[in-house]
């Protein structure tokens, strides 16, 4: 008798396939600076209020940035390219001498899938590998609203990094037939709140 596969977990799941030519994305750009605390390596924000800066967990390191870094210890703090992982967690990609054109410091982009999520205000996104034997699937909580939005619908959001977490502040659906959504960005802790033009 034959063993049953495991069924997928649900944010593994396509819920339906992508758009012609969709390429999923999380990255950002966040300012500070790497502390090592014993075998644990840091990343502490830079320029901003006790209230409002944050400490994330470094969990992975692009291979051609640790070779850089080893060849210049002197660097320590600056605008860094990052992957975000679990909620206090990213991977470092690059360290930037100059910010990408059309991105901005303290932003995270993200192009994926919606997801089914109980809790008011908070959106969830998964993010597919674009390529086989890329890295796992994973979701991406943020805080705000999209109203009218659905799980499986695909969308390009942008969020900003708060000591709690990430913030919603923009974002449009990956549809030509459907009007791009203006979002509000949020005004003290409340989360952002998107309005269909």
């Amino acid at each position: 008798m034959k063993k049953q596969q495991p069924k997928p977990k649900p944010s593994q799941t396509p819920l339906v396939k992508p758009p012609a030519e969709f390429f999923y994305q999380a990255v950002g750009i966040l300012q500070g600076q790497l502390v090592s605390k014993g075998s644990v390596l840091l990343f502490q924000s830079l320029n901003q209020s006790a209230s409002e800066s944050f400490c994330l967990k470094v969990k992975a390191v692009d291979p051609k940035l640790a070779c850089y870094l080893l060849a210049n210890p002197n660097i320590r703090q600056g605008c860094w390219m990052i992957y975000p992982k679990q909620k206090k967690q990213i991977a470092l990609k690059a360290f930037l001498d100059q910010i990408p054109e059309g991105m901005e410091v303290g932003q995270l982009y993200l192009s994926g899938q919606l997801l089914p999520c109980p809790n008011p205000g908070v959106i969830r996104i998964q993010i597919q590998p674009n390529l086989p034997r890329q890295d796992k699937p994973f979701s991406i909580a943020l805080k705000g609203y999209l109203p009218n939005a659905e799980p499986g619908q695909f969308w390009r959001l942008e969020a900003e990094k708060t000591n709690k977490g990430w913030a919603l502040v923009d974002g449009g659906r990956v549809d030509d037939t459907i009007p791009k959504v203006a979002v509000k960005r949020p005004k003290s802790s409340k989360p952002a709140v998107a309005a269909a033009k």
